[in-house]
């Protein structure tokens, strides 16, 4: 089991770093990203690349 630094201690300039990032994340409309369907060969790679994809404590279905 991986320790976890207690709420006191101040979190590593990394961990701080990605904690600003996930507070400052907007919610993005997707469908302003791109005008059309995805070409299939690219939601094929989307979809391998889940299938490869690592699972928390090997419980995939």
């Amino acid at each position: 089991m991986t320790d976890f630094p207690s709420p006191a201690t101040p979190p590593s300039a990394q961990a701080q770093a990605v904690l600003d990032v996930i507070r400052r994340r907007r919610t993005v409309d997707i469908t302003a990203l791109r005008p059309g369907p995805l070409p299939r060969g690219g939601l094929e790679a989307i979809l391998e690349a889940g299938t490869w994809a690592p699972t928390y404590g090997l419980s995939q279905p």
